[in-house]
């Protein structure tokens, strides 16, 4: 129902209804739910002009997706999750409000965490991709140029993690220069990665 009426544009009547959802899915824990709720919720409050409300809300959205894929360890079966039911529209939608804001305060960093994030949806699928293929070129030049990528995929994945866990910390443990060098560092990395 919430989804109806973010997409009527009825925002009053659907954020309580993503609001119940969201607390709902956070107890039960119902992972599932939980990202489509903050995804709801989030877009309400992008669509309203209120993105600092939504960038946690997106935040936990890609948090949540990211820990649920996590879980998997059959290659196909993860891909198989992440690529059904647009679970990469919230690193999409992530990227989108922190361009927003660099926009409006174009020295906090919110571009480098942008990029960051097109980045790991990028680098995601691409390796989820890649892995459920299972290609193996035959060219051993080829063969150390995939294997030197995956390594950088590893280091990009680590660096992410790292970045959500000191996200996820309250505001007052949370220590931002640790949050800048961990996004510069994880930018710089993709630059080489790309």
């Amino acid at each position: 129902l919430g989804q109806i009426r973010l997409a009527t544009g009825d925002y009053t009547r659907g954020r309580p209804l993503f609001e119940r959802a969201l607390a709902i899915a956070q107890a039960a824990p119902a992972p599932g739910a939980r990202w489509r709720a903050a995804i709801g919720l989030g877009s309400i409050h992008e669509r309203e002009g209120r993105l600092t409300e939504a960038l946690p809300l997106f935040q936990e959205a890609v948090k949540t997706i990211e820990e649920v894929a996590s879980q998997f360890d059959e290659e196909g079966t993860r891909v198989q999750f992440l690529q059904a039911g647009d679970r990469f529209g919230p690193y999409e939608a992530l990227a989108r409000v922190l361009l927003k804001l660099h926009e409006q305060a174009p020295s906090k960093g919110y571009d480098q965490e942008a990029w960051a994030v097109l980045g790991a949806r990028k680098g995601r699928l691409v390796a989820e991709l890649l892995t459920a293929a299972r290609p193996e070129p035959q060219d051993p030049r080829v063969r150390e140029e995939a294997r030197e990528a995956q390594a950088k995929q590893d280091q990009v994945l680590a660096l992410e993690a790292a970045l959500r866990e000191e996200e996820a910390k309250p505001a007052q443990e949370r220590q931002p220069e640790k949050v800048q060098n961990l996004t510069t560092l994880l930018a710089q990395t993709k630059a080489g990665y790309v």
